[in-house]
């Protein structure tokens, strides 16, 4: 899953709040993992299912949530079996609880995720428009055939190479603005 895709999130807090509520009801990790596979998002039941089978093999806890942090290669993952083993290594009760927080916490950011992309394709559809206009300006004096002639001298096409060439830049300064970074996986 990559952590700027807020619809992905959105559904992994979904995923979080199921373990949650199934751990409170007393059901052990196994057997809440399993629940998941059955009952969470189609988009991670893979993950959820590999961690429940590392668990049913009768791998560690924290073997099993090695594994399935390599295999989800993400930092909210990363979070989550963090949480699971710092409740396991203090015989915490509230698992339930931190889980749920976490669901929140990512509940907020998968929102906020959606609305900036959301936002950053208003302002890249801008960006289009504003690259466009200066050539569409150029197309429709280069109809005149008096204009032309100022175009094709080589003051002219100096200045429309300098505008392309700004135009380029623009362009790729715009696109790398508009990229949201990936979150860093701090207990990979």
């Amino acid at each position: 899953m990559k952590t700027t895709d807020g619809k992905a999130l959105l559904e992994y807090a979904s995923d979080l709040e199921l373990l949650s509520s199934s751990l409170a009801a007393g059901l052990p990790l196994d057997e809440a993992s399993a629940y998941l596979t059955r009952h969470g998002s189609p988009h991670h039941r893979a993950r959820w299912l590999k961690l429940h089978s590392r668990l049913v093999a009768g791998l560690p806890l924290q073997s099993a949530l090695h594994d399935f942090k390599v295999g989800s290669a993400d930092a909210w993952s990363d979070q989550l079996c963090e949480i699971v083993m710092a409740c396991e290594v203090y015989n915490s009760s509230l698992l339930s609880n931190e889980i749920i927080d976490q669901a929140a916490f990512m509940r907020q950011a998968g929102d906020l995720l959606v609305d900036a992309k959301r936002r950053l394709s208003a302002a890249k559809s801008i960006a289009w428009l504003a690259l466009a206009a200066p050539w569409l300006l150029v197309l429709m004096l280069s109809s005149r055939t008096e204009n032309r002639q100022v175009f094709l001298q080589p003051q002219g096409l100096a200045i429309l190479t300098i505008g392309v060439v700004a135009s380029a830049l623009a362009f790729q300064i715009s696109k790398r603005i508009a990229t949201l970074p990936e979150m860093n996986r701090v207990f990979a």
